[in-house]
């Protein structure tokens, strides 16, 4: 379990880049180690979906190429909400509301947990981008969970 704690980490440091509408084109690979061939030894025993919007690409794009890079990783990333292809050792992924909108975010990944993905995925997230706060990026108020008709959070970490 440490391991995909480590693996989700690792993705959740592709946000601070920003909400750009492009995907990326040459991801770059750290070196692979044992942490991460077991971590994705574990991910491939699960059923995972990611919703998100275009940040979220860069995330995938990442994913992929530490897949690649990984000897004997064996995730199927896919791009799809549909219930029937959430299976174990799929990574599947999708649109997930819009920039800009964030209880359309979280109203958008209820719907699909409720439409059949929660039923089959053993891992299901979403994120969230810096845009959905109403702040410029990295600044001290960034979060989503401070913008108007979200009740007060502050983060335990500050950059």
């Amino acid at each position: 379990m440490r391991q995909i704690w480590r693996l989700a980490a690792a993705l959740c440091l592709v946000p601070a880049l920003g909400c750009g509408s492009s995907k990326s084109t040459s991801p770059t690979a750290p070196s692979s180690g044992s942490d991460l061939a077991a971590a994705f030894r574990t991910l491939s025993a699960r059923a995972t979906y990611f919703g998100h919007q275009s940040v979220g690409y860069n995330v995938i794009d990442g994913l992929g190429a530490l897949v690649a890079a990984t000897p004997g990783a064996a995730v199927t990333i896919v791009e799809t909400a549909a219930a029937s292809s959430i299976v174990k050792g799929t990574f599947a992924h999708s649109g997930n509301g819009s920039n800009g909108d964030p209880a359309g975010k979280v109203a958008a990944f209820d719907a699909t947990i409720r439409g059949g993905v929660g039923a089959r995925a053993d891992i299901a997230f979403f994120k969230f981008c810096y845009v959905d706060s109403g702040r410029p990026p990295m600044s001290p108020e960034c979060s989503p969970c401070t913008a108007p008709g979200w009740p007060r959070w502050r983060r335990p970490f500050r950059p």
